[in-house]
């Protein structure tokens, strides 16, 4: 698990919104262990290990893009105004610490007006939080280009025995389990690990990617709510519980079984997550690429999402990494071959 921890600090340390995942992908590359690997216009990380030729592939995919935000106007006082990329709670803002990545690496403070000043306690819009970078106009009009990207600061704490804390756990968790996996895995068909751009704004970049080619079958990680104060239990997992496995109609139910039972007879901890339809994940750009493709999900719990301090516990991380690897070394080719019909 010490391995798996020390990707994961690698992967969150890098700065990566969705348009902007190039440091991601840098990294991935130089962690994982692949034959061949490439980028297309989207921004994706397609990585193969390939096994013979004419063999069916198996799809992988973990999204390298975070939310942030990107730099929209910049005011005569010298305050950067934001607007979000992906979905983000403006209540974790105020006083946060974030990174402007524009002709240089600067640090900025979101204001905000004082309790002794501000009347009454509404949320705050995201345009009423600028960026202080302690310049005047003129200096940070000369600094920050309209558009820069704008990142969370935190870094990857230990939190008790098992649980971290750090921004982009969503989802460079699901990157960590894939890099690792690719030093692992010797199955008889072609593997091809997508590091996807785009997610946070719509599974832009695994739509393209599919669009092209089709896999015979998907599995893709991502996380999900874990346990937290003040939310009904129904809605989320606990923290170490285990891996998650989705089930509904953006998965196909052949796999869902096979994922459940492979984790009943391999002793992995997990938990099922039902979807009623499209889930909040790439699987639903990936499911109907094409004539279709056979799809699957496992999700890792991660309290505070899309906020400078996801947390989650890296036994559930370590039991996705393991459910994947044992799903994968149970199957051969003409199962693969089978569902892909």
């Amino acid at each position: 698990m010490a391995h798996l921890r020390t990707i994961l600090e690698t992967f969150t340390a890098c700065h990566g919104i969705a348009g902007h995942e190039d440091e991601v992908a840098t990294s991935i590359i130089q962690h994982g262990d692949f034959t061949s690997y490439g980028r297309d216009a989207m921004g994706n990380l397609l990585c193969m290990k390939e096994t013979t030729p004419g063999a069916p592939t198996v799809l992988l995919d973990a999204h390298m893009d975070e939310v942030g935000f990107i730099v929209k106007y910049i005011d005569d006082d010298g305050y950067l105004y934001l607007d979000a990329v992906g979905g983000i709670d403006t209540k974790a803002l105020s006083g946060a610490c974030l990174l402007v990545h524009g002709n240089s690496l600067l640090r900025g403070i979101v204001s905000d007006m004082p309790p002794h000043i501000a009347h009454g306690s509404t949320v705050p819009e995201l345009g009423d939080l600028p960026l202080d970078i302690g310049m005047s106009g003129r200096e940070a009009r000369e600094t920050v280009p309209v558009g820069s990207p704008v990142t969370f600061s935190t870094r990857l704490r230990q939190v008790g025995q098992h649980k971290v804390c750090s921004k982009a756990l969503d989802n460079r968790a699901g990157c960590t389990v894939l890099c690792s996996l690719s030093r692992k895995l010797d199955v008889p068909f072609n593997l091809a690990f997508l590091f996807s751009s785009q997610e946070e704004v719509g599974t832009r970049g695994a739509y393209a990617a599919l669009t092209s080619s089709a896999p015979a079958l998907a599995l893709s990680i991502d996380t999900t709510h874990g346990d937290m104060y003040g939310v009904p239990r129904e809605k989320t997992r606990t923290l170490g519980s285990g891996t998650i496995i989705g089930v509904g109609a953006n998965i196909h139910h052949s796999l869902f079984s096979r994922l459940r039972e492979t984790a009943k007879n391999d002793g992995i901890a997990h938990t099922i997550k039902a979807y009623a339809g499209a889930t909040p994940t790439n699987l639903r750009s990936m499911q109907t690429a094409g004539r279709g493709v056979a799809t699957a999900l496992l999700s890792i719990p991660t309290r505070y999402l899309h906020t400078p301090a996801e947390v989650a516990d890296m036994r559930d991380i370590k039991a996705t990494q393991r459910l994947v690897s044992s799903f994968l070394s149970s199957l051969d080719e003409s199962y693969v071959e089978a569902i892909a019909c």
